[in-house]
């Protein structure tokens, strides 16, 4: 994927496909991002659509990942750890040493 590839994807969708995996539930995970369902529900299309694989099973007490999105799940916990850190620097700074910097 090049980087033009990746400047017309939503990086939302990657954080509510990591609140999916962990909640196991659209309902949940629309309460946790602050979104209606149907919003979830329409992420986990494009989701789906971009991974080409569907990512969830329904079942009758939530949703059953994939093998794929089992996979990827730690990955992508890993991405959204780092993207964290190169939006934040100063959290890495401890801060005594930010006081005497500025």
């Amino acid at each position: 994927m090049s980087l033009l590839d990746l400047s017309r994807i939503n990086l939302n969708l990657l954080v509510c496909l990591h609140v999916l995996l962990q909640e196991k539930s659209v309902s949940r995970a629309a309460n946790q991002l602050c979104l209606s369902q149907s919003a979830v529900s329409k992420n986990l299309s494009q989701l789906r659509e971009l991974t080409g694989d569907p990512l969830f099973i329904r079942q009758s007490h939530g949703l059953l990942p994939t093998s794929y999105a089992l996979q990827i799940q730690g990955r992508l916990s890993e991405l959204l750890d780092e993207l964290d850190i190169l939006l934040h620097p100063l959290s890495l700074i401890p801060k005594r040493q930010r006081e005497f910097s500025g």
